[in-house]
């Protein structure tokens, strides 16, 4: 892999547009908008700019913590899962503040239970109302 990131455009012309070039990608993910995640945990967000030649100006920083977790998209936003070195795990939501400089204050701690395992995003939270009674999803 080249770390090549291409955005299916579908009916006349149709084709496969290069939105991003970065070796270090990790991985994507798609929900609320489209993020990567690159090799230094660092995640970004993509603005909707394709590349320009060699140029690929579409990405916003919008996480630097080495602890990050890959992003997982829902309909709305983007959560992570933070794991420490002492093994200690939270998840976060993105708020909506890309990164300045090299401070990134854009996230918001949502649990710090030390049983998650891992977290995927969804659409209304288990089927009932915020403070309502609760049904489970099946």
């Amino acid at each position: 892999m080249d770390g090549s990131i291409r955005l299916y455009i579908p009916g006349p012309p149709n084709g496969w547009l290069k939105i991003g070039h970065d070796p270090t990608i990790r991985g994507i993910a798609a929900g609320s908008g489209l993020y990567q995640q690159r090799t230094d945990n660092s995640i970004f967000q993509y603005t909707g700019t394709p590349c320009d030649g060699s140029a690929c100006p579409g990405w916003l920083r919008i996480d630097n913590n080495k602890n990050s977790g890959f992003p997982v998209a829902g309909s709305n936003t983007v959560y992570q899962m933070r794991t420490t070195p002492a093994g200690a795990v939270s998840i976060w939501q993105y708020t909506g503040t890309p990164c300045s400089g090299s401070v990134c204050s854009g996230w918001m701690p949502l649990d710090n239970n030390p049983e998650t395992t891992s977290i995927v995003a969804g659409g209304v939270p288990f089927g009932g109302d915020v403070g309502g009674p609760r049904k489970r999803p099946y």
